[in-house]
């Protein structure tokens, strides 16, 4: 897979900048179907047998935060809420669409009743099934 960003990558830098916008919506589109895919791939419990990206949905299931930032909206460039500490239980409330480093991002409530968005890279899920977060905490270390 690191070879398709490779690819990706050399050809808009040969083909230069492009400043029309729905093409770099397209790409922008494109790498994140190719994180999923990687995602889902890497964290396919039927042995690779067939790779779908996982879509937004409610979950209401309960995890455990390895700590940082919680925010108002599912980017980095959002507004923070609040910080978390290694350890602290949340509520995963929803899974949003949001991709970043092969990661979801997901809606939670945190313990003390503040609802914002963490990364799934620092969370894990009490879930029988992967749900896009880095772990179940039956792993949690």
């Amino acid at each position: 897979m690191k070879s398709i960003y490779s690819v990706i990558i050399l050809v808009l830098l040969i083909g230069g900048c492009t400043s029309n916008n729905a093409e770099i919506q397209q790409l922008q589109y494109d790498v994140k179907k190719l994180q999923a895919e990687v995602f889902n791939h890497k964290n396919n419990q039927y042995g690779g047998m067939g790779i779908k990206v996982l879509k937004p949905r409610e979950l209401n299931i309960q995890g455990i935060s390895y700590g940082g930032i919680v925010r108002s909206d599912a980017s980095t460039s959002s507004p923070k809420l609040m910080s978390l500490k290694y350890g602290e239980k949340v509520s995963l409330m929803e899974r949003t669409s949001e991709l970043k480093d092969s990661y979801y991002w997901f809606k939670i409530r945190s313990p003390s009743g503040v609802i914002g968005y963490q990364w799934g890279g620092l969370l894990c899920s009490f879930s029988n099934q992967s749900v896009g977060a880095y772990k179940l905490c039956a792993d949690f270390q």
